[in-house]
């Protein structure tokens, strides 16, 4: 199995705060805009890179009705979530549970992923939940 793009959020933390790291010790020594400029470089993209993985360790998940499902046209039904909604990268893991006698419990529906897209299809509509992590 691929391993999720979430799994990789400590590159760019790792690699931000070691440019800062090395920068600022070079700027000691050299006192250079260039090496001023690659510290704060640095810093953003650690900051950067540690909201992305708070938002990306996080798993998605989407409330959905028996409404909300397209028509297909082979006769079933599917639900698209586009990449930039779920935000897990090309590689995500989804599981689908669907809402009856009021509690949830896991059903089998066909997942799929286009593009980094998460679609699931079903022979029939269904109130339920669907986690992307």
């Amino acid at each position: 199995m691929f391993e999720s793009d979430s799994e990789k959020w400590w590159i760019g933390i790792v690699a931000g705060f070691l440019l800062a790291i090395i920068s600022y010790a070079v700027d000691t020594f050299v006192d250079s805009t260039t090496f001023k400029a690659l510290k704060l470089i640095g810093i953003i993209v650690g900051i950067a890179s540690t909201y992305f993985q708070k938002r990306t360790l996080r798993p998605f998940v989407k409330e959905f009705s028996a409404n909300d499902w397209q028509p297909h046209d082979n006769g079933s039904f599917f639900i698209r979530v586009l990449k930039k909604e779920h935000g897990k990268g090309l590689h995500s893991i989804s599981q689908s549970f669907m809402f009856e006698d009021g509690r949830y419990s896991e059903t089998v529906v066909s997942i799929e992923s286009e593009n980094g897209d998460v679609i699931i299809g079903a022979n029939e509509r269904f109130d339920g939940r669907l986690i992307i992590k």
